[in-house]
């Protein structure tokens, strides 16, 4: 699978800072944003303490996040609305992992049924601290694991 990332635009931090304005105190703001208008395309990237503050002082400190979202919207207005959202496939996931941290691994959580949150067409990576394993692996019997 291969995304035109040529055709991203990095949005700056002061206007990160501005678009982000109506967020709360307790809200943190993503350290990138990258648009491709064109293509429909918004990634947003959480990296630092503000990423996971939970995990601070964990072995899984240094974890990032991203935000994806695909809409064939023409305005805002259409983007909320939800009605021109194009699903995001694993390829597509995969590759945008690669293109902002490659040779990581990411992760995609599926919560229980009672802590859902749906309000928007959005897939969520956790990319974990480089050189880090998980207790499993389709490739390998032998891996170091992670443990808080």
């Amino acid at each position: 699978m291969t995304l035109s990332f040529h055709l991203f635009r990095e949005v700056s931090p002061a206007a990160i800072a501005s678009g982000y304005s109506s967020m709360g105190a307790n809200e943190r703001k993503p350290t990138a944003v990258h648009i491709d208008r064109k293509n429909g395309w918004v990634i947003q990237v959480w990296t630092g303490i503000s990423a996971t503050p939970g995990c601070v002082g964990t072995p899984w400190e240094g974890t990032a996040r991203i935000c994806v979202q695909h809409s064939k919207a023409k305005s805002l207005n259409e983007f909320n609305s939800r009605k021109h959202d194009v699903p995001i496939t694993w390829d597509e996931l995969q590759a945008i992992k690669d293109w902002l941290f490659p040779g990581r691994i990411a992760l995609e959580v599926y919560p229980p049924k009672d802590k859902i949150v749906n309000a928007a067409n959005m897939r969520w990576l956790w990319v974990l601290p480089a050189g880090a394993c998980l207790p499993f692996n389709l490739q390998a019997a032998s891996v170091n694991r992670l443990e808080s």
